[in-house]
């Protein structure tokens, strides 16, 4: 299957996942140019902010996965962090942020990756959330707690 037979596959996939491929709350576009060439595909978040690039694939190439360094050129010239590597039968996605590529089965909703966007934007370090005495009350809990966090945030998990 050649990659534009394969568009045609992951055009419909990425509709039953609600993202948007015409009309005028339009949230994902083609070819779009970059620093590093053309994306074939890039969603945008719900104030049309780059949330994602997606790379397209023929079937022939074998695995997607063997494209994520041309699509993190574009995604890091687009200013996103999310990535999805797809063809007809594969999809990966990758956070920059955290870790490789990995597959799924299909793809993310427009609200949910908005929502890990927006979570992350608000996450602060483990150390920083302040301690309820109304859930553990006694000195050697809290104390507990900070040595956890503090190795937490040590080893970067």
């Amino acid at each position: 299957m050649t990659e534009q037979d394969a568009r045609i596959v992951i055009n419909r996939k990425l509709i039953e996942a609600g993202w948007k491929l015409e009309g005028p709350d339009r949230n994902v576009l083609t070819e779009q140019h970059c620093g590093e060439g053309f994306s074939d595909y890039l969603l945008l978040g719900r104030k049309g902010q780059n949330l994602a690039v997606l790379e397209a694939k023929d079937d022939n190439q074998g695995d997607v996965y063997l494209a994520k360094e041309q699509a993190r050129g574009y995604a890091l010239a687009m200013g996103c962090r999310y990535i999805f590597l797809a063809n007809s039968e594969q999809i990966c996605f990758w956070d920059l942020d955290e870790g490789d590529a990995r597959p799924i089965e299909r793809f993310i909703s427009p609200e949910d990756l908005q929502r890990r966007t927006d979570l992350k934007s608000i996450k602060k370090p483990l150390s920083q959330v302040e301690h309820s005495m109304n859930i553990a009350d006694r000195p050697y809990q809290k104390e507990a707690g900070d040595i956890i966090a503090e190795q937490y945030e040590r080893v970067g998990e």
